[in-house]
């Protein structure tokens, strides 16, 4: 009795642990997506790492497992990390902040639904970019999995479109894409990814047109401090060359976003994040004011007072801008503890208390450098005193605006207004005929009798002296019907390029019902014999194709291991390439064969996955 006692006792203080086990869990998750949010990439991969060592649940460890590669992913970023010139801020509505891009055309956002995007709803994308004189337009739109992907539809001629296309493999994810923009020269292709290589949200990239493939080329992240673990898009240069904008919602409300001006660079220098705090720093792109260098009339040396007040107004110019960067972060901090206030959840109160404790430390240290800009400013208007020059603050002030409209060109926001599509007309695509082996609730017939000019394999069902039903055909599809010169009919299931292939799915057919189902070959349209298939099959010119995919560090997960054994027979061989472990499905005797898996494996969720020719 006492041992059952006991027992029972340590059965209920398991399940009382269970909760705070799963509390701690959530806490643990918590602080590691806030640190990982405000750039300490190391200690949420730390914590993420603690996690994996005591959960078991795979669904739970594929989360796990994809946040810590988004932490790597940003703690990579940040050892090439660019110092963008921020100009000028400013924080307008979400739903049509794409509108305050002034040197996009005017009335060229066409809000969606439109006649290329007939449906859909997304938090950020409600519109596409279509200018009155465009002949190439890249949009984005939901594929049939709910995903926003990117499509290209070209101008046929007045009025006709092509059908809607996806743009091509490399540009896409199994995430949401949005925000196509070409770049002014129609060079460059900027869109926003989730499912890209990233550090979290959607990171912006940059595809560059390949003229030897005549396509684009693979995607590159425009890396930190552009793409950051929030959401950024939208990145456009602007014709004249001045400015490169983008908006993000890093530091703003829910229902805000914020549009960066940065000054063009079109080589940025690349370097090493020193520090958290500089990572910090460099992220919040704070608008500050660059030092204006001295002017000197021509032909005349500058005077020891003409030196002076220069360096006077170049310093009262940053103490200035500063103290308007100090304004901004602490108008945000008022918010960000109005919001803290005001918030029940738990997770949104630590992603706060660690942005309210980064902001603090960026005023700290800009309260320091006004204090010290300040001090030295006092030492020279007293300098200027005992040496009796006279410093007129409205002469300095027009000084200031002659430099600032010498050196920094300013972007003018205006709000454009929505366009209004016109007469347009879309081709209706060409329906392909899916002839890849499927057992359906229905079946379906082929769309042609004819085989393909080359070595395939089909199970033969059944010969009968009349057209049966669908119904008698239990959902196989796709089933071939021949006529033969004695008025019987000839039906056989599938189309297979291999012996293994056809091998794999015989008993899928004899247990639908045809338990008399045998393997027949063709070769060029002819019937032969099995065995000299076989024979043929060995020997015949191989173009073989593999699908190629990553991202499962700890073994592909049953779900996916069993989606691949139900549409292919083919082997799974894993490979470690530069520390990346890699998963092959091979081999493939048609590009459409393997690409029929390949969308399966997009469908649910596998990332990164490519379809490539065995050479």
């Amino acid at each position: 009795m006492n041992v059952i006692r006991k027992c029972t006792i340590l059965f209920l203080l398991f399940l009382t642990a269970i909760p705070v086990f799963a509390q701690n869990i959530d806490a643990e998750l918590h602080r590691a997506d806030s640190l990982h949010k405000c750039y300490d990439f190391d200690s949420a991969i730390t914590i993420y790492s603690s996690l994996l060592e005591n959960i078991s649940d795979s669904v739970m460890r594929v989360s796990i497992i994809e946040k810590m590669v988004q932490s790597e992913n940003g703690r990579n970023m940040l050892q090439y990390s660019t110092t963008p010139e921020v100009l000028n801020v400013i924080t307008i509505p979400k739903e049509d902040f794409y509108l305050y891009y002034s040197h996009l055309k005017d009335s060229s956002w066409l809000q969606i639904p439109n006649d290329f995007v007939r449906e859909g709803w997304h938090p950020y994308y409600s519109a596409i970019y279509f200018p009155e004189d465009a002949e190439n337009l890249i949009f984005s739109a939901k594929d049939n999995s709910g995903s926003w992907n990117l499509y290209n539809s070209r101008l046929q001629n007045d009025s006709i479109w092509t059908y809607p296309a996806l743009i091509n493999e490399n540009l896409t994810s199994p995430e949401d894409d949005i925000f196509p923009i070409l770049s002014p020269s129609g060079k460059e292709l900027y869109f926003s990814s989730k499912g890209l290589f990233g550090m979290g949200g959607y990171d912006i990239f940059v595809s560059v047109w390949d003229e030897t493939i005549s396509d684009w080329g693979a995607p590159e992240n425009l890396g930190f401090p552009y793409s950051s673990p929030f959401d950024d898009f939208l990145f456009s240069d602007t014709p004249d060359g001045n400015f490169s904008l983008f908006a993000s919602n890093r530091d703003c409300s829910e229902d805000s976003l914020k549009i960066y001006v940065l000054s063009f660079d079109n080589k940025p220098i690349k370097k090493p994040v020193e520090s958290l705090q500089a990572a910090r720093k460099i992220a919040a792109l704070l608008p500050v004011q660059p030092q204006s260098e001295n002017i000197t009339p021509e032909k005349k040396a500058p005077s020891s007072a003409d030196s002076l007040f220069n360096k006077y107004s170049s310093l009262l110019s940053s103490l200035r801008s500063m103290q308007d960067s100090l304004n901004t972060i602490q108008n945000e901090q008022n918010l960000n503890r109005t919001l803290y206030s005001t918030t029940t959840n738990e997770k949104d109160k630590t992603t706060l208390e660690l942005l309210i404790l980064s902001a603090e430390n960026l005023s700290i240290e800009l309260q320091s450098k006004i204090g010290d800009i300040s001090y030295t400013i006092q030492e020279m208007e007293m300098d200027f005193l005992m040496k009796g020059i006279i410093i007129n603050l409205e002469d300095l002030s027009d000084n200031q605006d002659k430099q600032a409209e010498v050196k920094t060109p300013e972007y003018s926001f205006r709000k454009n207004t929505l366009g209004v599509i016109g007469n347009i007309s879309i081709e209706m695509p060409e329906e392909v005929f899916d002839y890849s082996f499927k057992i359906l609730d229905t079946a379906v017939f082929a769309e042609t009798n004819v085989l393909p000019d080359t070595l395939v394999y089909q199970i033969q069902l059944f010969v009968s002296s009349h057209k049966v039903t669908l119904k008698q055909l239990k959902g196989l599809s796709p089933v071939f019907e021949n006529r033969l010169s004695s008025g019987k009919y000839h039906y056989a299931a599938g189309l297979f390029y291999s012996y293994k292939e056809v091998l794999s799915n015989l008993n899928k057919v004899k247990k639908a019902g045809f338990p008399s189902a045998y393997i027949v070959a063709f070769n060029k349209g002819q019937s032969i014999s099995v065995s000299k298939a076989r024979s043929l099959e060995q020997v015949r010119p191989q173009h073989k194709y593999r699908i190629i995919f990553s991202n499962y560090q700890e073994g592909i997960p049953d779900t996916i291991i069993a989606l691949i054994k139900e549409h292919c027979s083919k082997d799974i061989a894993k490979s470690i390439v530069d520390n990346e472990v890699l998963y092959i499905i091979a081999p493939f005797d048609t590009v459409k064969e393997a690409e029929n898996l390949v969308s399966l494996l997009r469908g649910e969720g596998v990332e990164g996955v490519t379809v490539e020719q065995i050479k």
